[in-house]
């Protein structure tokens, strides 16, 4: 009865993070080592906490073997699955072995399946370099508070059982001619091993990418207000080592063929103010001639997603995150004027 409730709750996780456009993205498989003297991959449920889960059933199938497991993978922690505790059954039954050159771990649960592939350019969720000769392939999963980031990466010193380590970062900041109120910075890494990794800031313009693997990298930045964005990129690769921390990199707005979208930012028009706000927005009614206005909500990349009206508003839909109100008001003679305030939508 505990395992079955206990996966019923894990599939309600997943099954209200799809249907409510959730960005996170729940995935198992996170370290696995192909040296033939000790083969093992290693389980951890991240970025939610979702409990200790019974993962009794569910299997794994590599080219040249196949088990069922039957173990705990408690909560915020890890389980690695390798031949000896097969065979021991101590985490289930079966095999589990690797071909050390090319193969495909691919993880069966109830509800679907993931895998991860070697060796594969560019890395990424379900693509990883070939592991080193008594090292692993790591995987760099993080959500920060706007987006997702994945990617795999070669690991010479394996921590089966505990957090990955030795990845690379690319750290800086960007040149920018002034940073408006309520703006996000996005700094993008992409190369052959790393190509989905993000830094991102509020406020700043310092930045630092994490989780990349030893290469070439084309850095690009984009900066987002409620009213448009910025964006461009360094015009030369920035290299760099195994497990290095790379700092000082700098990346130009001001010089750099800059895409600009929509009027540059007026502070005075800008409200730092945010209001959370669960189910419902809700708006004051118009008192006076101001309110011949038009109210919309707006995503962090400024595009509408709604248009508001004075009283209360059903955002239940939206996915949790930062949005805008951008309220514009006219008075008969006067040019319109726009308000601007954050608001941050939870569950």
């Amino acid at each position: 009865m505990c395992r079955r409730l206990l996966w019923t709750g894990l599939s309600a996780v997943i099954s209200f993070s799809f249907a409510r456009a959730n960005p996170v993205v729940l995935t198992f498989l996170n370290e696995f080592s192909a040296d033939p003297e000790h083969q093992w991959v290693e389980l951890c449920a991240r970025p939610l906490t979702i409990g200790d889960t019974w993962l009794t059933g569910w299997r794994i199938t590599t080219s040249c073997s196949e088990c069922t497991l039957d173990c705990l993978l408690p909560d915020g922690g890890m389980v690695v699955i390798d031949s000896q505790g097969l065979a021991n059954h101590e985490v289930g039954s079966g095999t589990f072995r690797l071909n050390p050159e090319e193969d495909v771990i691919t993880l069966h649960t109830p509800g679907w399946d993931e895998g991860v592939g070697y060796p594969r350019t560019p890395t990424d969720i379900g693509a990883a370099p070939c592991p080193p000769l008594h090292g692993s392939s790591s995987f760099w999963n993080h959500c920060p508070y706007m987006e997702q980031c994945f990617n795999w990466y070669m690991d010479s010193t394996p921590t089966p059982g505990a957090e990955n380590d030795d990845y690379s970062t690319i750290a800086g900041h960007v040149l920018v001619d002034y940073l408006p109120d309520n703006s996000q910075l996005y700094v993008y890494a992409s190369g052959p091993y790393g190509n989905r990794c993000v830094g991102e800031t509020c406020l700043t313009t310092s930045y630092t990418v994490p989780g990349l693997g030893a290469g070439p990298y084309q850095l690009s930045a984009t900066m987002i207000w409620p009213h448009g964005s910025w964006n461009g990129e360094r015009p030369d690769l920035v290299e760099v080592g195994y497990s290095q921390v790379l700092t000082g990199v700098v990346i130009d707005l001001r010089t750099i063929g800059v895409t600009e979208k929509g009027p540059k930012p007026q502070a005075s028009s800008l409200k730092p103010h945010a209001t959370v706000v669960r189910g419902v927005l809700w708006l004051e009614p118009a008192s006076s001639i101001k309110h011949q206005a038009t109210s919309r909500l707006l995503d962090a990349a400024g595009r509408k997603v709604l248009d508001l009206h004075p009283g209360a508003n059903d955002v239940s839909r939206l996915a949790p995150g930062v949005y805008f109100v951008s309220e514009r008001s006219a008075t008969s003679g006067k040019r319109s004027a726009v308000a601007v305030r954050k608001v941050v939508v939870t569950r």
